[in-house]
């Protein structure tokens, strides 16, 4: 199921992206909860950030598919800093220097400028949604791609 316009599944993703505003990454998980309690986060924000299945986080893209993986229960081990599927971290390269709100084409405009790969372009276009309010929708797009959502 696709989302439109923007919008967010799981209304605590939003609160969690909040509740780290002005957070400097790379970033530990007790690096993000002392963040989100300095923003005043709800108890809940901070339980779930307290949750994740990750320590390290290198970006808030990172934060947010740890968030997915904890919400559909997907502990699998990684590496510190690493990542499952690796075109993701090709993907947010590509994406280096593009403002939001961008379209998907923005977002392909954006990735042929910085040399991306022609699989990088392809899993851009291939993205259900059409607007991207940050790179943190970008990557639950990519995730959403990825499960066949």
């Amino acid at each position: 199921m696709a989302r439109r316009g923007g919008t967010r599944r799981g209304g605590i993703t939003s609160e969690i992206e909040k509740s780290l505003k002005g957070m400097n990454f790379p970033a530990n998980r007790q690096d993000l909860v002392q963040q989100a309690k300095k923003n005043n986060a709800s108890r809940d924000v901070v339980k779930a950030i307290q949750n994740l299945p990750e320590d390290r986080f290198n970006s808030p893209t990172d934060v947010a598919k740890a968030w997915g993986e904890e919400r559909r229960g997907e502990h699998t081990e990684r590496s510190s800093g690493t990542r499952r599927g690796g075109i993701t971290s090709e993907i947010e390269k590509s994406l280096k220097g593009i403002n939001f709100p961008a379209s998907r084409q923005d977002l392909v405009q954006q990735a042929k400028k910085n040399n991306a790969s022609r699989d990088v372009v392809k899993a851009i276009q291939n993205l259900t949604e059409d607007k991207f309010k940050s790179p943190t929708d970008v990557a639950k797009a990519w995730g959403e791609e990825r499960r066949g959502m």
